[in-house]
């Protein structure tokens, strides 16, 4: 999958090309022993570069500046049952809504749901919603699940999440093998 932002100035081209940002989210999948060693499979999405497709931090410069922002489901212990839907797999957009009346001390809550808004399966860390309230819950309508992590039995029981605020995804076509 291609994730695509507002467009910026090519390094390559004349002053007046302009391409958008571009981010390649590449499958994955790892088994990994926790510290109380139980054996955990994480699925999912890593953002990398488009041409290279080398994995990026989540601090890259261009992912940033755009927006962008990576962030664990806070709360997911407390929708168990409903986290095993298949609608919160990788790959699935997912729907941020502000809960409460937002007072002068009041932290900011958003919590995450399905993409139809019905189902919540957690909120956003504080800081993630102190930053999306900021910058406008306009801005940030949606986001995307990015990875998931199961235990051994296959239960679901935590997600990463991409917020990218007027961002698309948009699948990638295979190239050709070429023939050796």
């Amino acid at each position: 999958m291609a994730l695509s932002s507002r467009p910026r100035r090519d390094e390559v081209g004349t002053d007046e090309t302009v391409v958008p940002v571009q981010f390649r989210l590449e499958a994955r999948d790892e088994r990994v022993t926790s510290e109380d060693g139980r054996d955990v499979r994480g699925r999912g999405y890593v953002l990398c570069d488009a041409k290279t497709g080398e994995p990026l931090g989540e601090d890259d410069f261009f992912f940033r500046m755009g927006g962008g922002i990576v962030c664990d489901l806070a709360g997911p212990e407390w929708h168990s049952d409903e986290l095993q839907s298949s609608v919160f797999s990788p790959g699935q957009t997912l729907a941020l809504v502000r809960v409460g009346s937002p007072g002068d001390y009041d932290p900011p809550v958003i919590e995450v749901r399905d993409a139809t808004g019905r189902i919540t399966v957690g909120q956003l860390p504080p800081d993630v919603a102190d930053a999306v309230i900021f910058y406008g819950t306009e801005t940030y309508g949606a986001a995307l699940c990015l990875w998931e992590w199961r235990m051994d039995s296959g239960r679901r029981f935590a997600l990463r999440l991409l917020l990218a605020p007027g961002w698309t995804v948009e699948p990638i076509a295979e190239e050709p093998l070429a023939d050796v």
